[in-house]
């Protein structure tokens, strides 16, 4: 019995492996699951060859289990093998998968109007509109859904924080003393890439607060550190977004 002790483990790890190999190239549609199939591949070879090794080399393991461990390691092992055999099939590979994607703002603020010029636009609010609509949901999350169908999928447009900023910084509205290039404390660009100062960052955590979590920004009285209102500016942008881009 010794001989086969390390042989076993190997060869249970390799059913499963095999059995979740057979589901993913069992379901549809292939697309979604062409991770899973590259992933659950490699894992049958390795599984396979550890297995026959320990059954090559078994007589010349020394020790092994004891029935102390092996009673140890039997709860974890029926857990994994009911998910697989069962689990995995009745709630799909992405059980409980939400993916949030976050449009940023567009690079190199003082080219703005020039930029949104060359797209076809009045100004950069329009062009990052697009972005939003177009290239983003329409593009990418439209086509993300129809592959990944049990998989929830939305967005935050954490940018048009720095656009409304950017705005109320133009026609003195900003309640604090803040300019458009400096420190990450008093700025809303630290650089000439664009990088957020601490108003812009502070704000595109309001989004996230409401979008991921469900926050009501209204009622939410954490201190931003700043007399602006942040709060009222990224409940504005959210009541704003798609509601068929929020999370459901």
């Amino acid at each position: 019995m010794q001989r086969f002790q390390h042989a076993i483990p190997a060869g249970l790890i390799a059913l499963v492996g095999l059995w979740v190999c057979f589901v993913s190239y069992t379901q549809t549609p292939a697309a979604a699951f062409a991770f899973p199939r590259l992933i659950s591949t490699v894992f049958v070879v390795l599984a396979l060859w550890t297995f026959f090794k320990a059954l090559r080399d078994g007589a010349a393991q020394e020790g092994g289990f004891s029935r102390q461990e092996i009673a140890r390691i039997l709860p974890g092992l029926a857990v994994a093998v009911a998910y697989v055999f069962w689990g995995a099939k009745f709630f799909g590979f992405y059980t409980g998968t939400t993916l949030a994607f976050f449009i940023p703002p567009i690079d190199f603020p003082a080219d703005w109007q020039q930029v949104a010029e060359d797209y076809g636009y009045n100004n950069i609010r329009d062009l990052y509109g697009y972005l939003v609509s177009d290239l983003s949901h329409k593009a990418v999350i439209d086509q993300l859904r129809e592959i990944y169908p049990s998989t929830e999928i939305f967005t935050l447009p954490t940018g048009w924080a720095t656009f409304d900023l950017v705005d109320q910084y133009e026609n003195n509205l900003l309640l604090d003393d803040i300019s458009l290039f400096g420190s990450y404390d008093d700025s809303i660009f630290r650089d000439t890439k664009g990088h957020q100062g601490k108003i812009v960052v502070n704000t595109g955590a309001l989004i996230w607060l409401n979008g991921l979590y469900g926050v009501n920004l209204r009622t939410n009285d954490a201190d931003t550190g700043f007399n602006t209102d942040l709060h009222t500016i990224a409940e504005n942008i959210m009541d704003l977004h798609d509601q068929n881009y929020k999370q459901q």
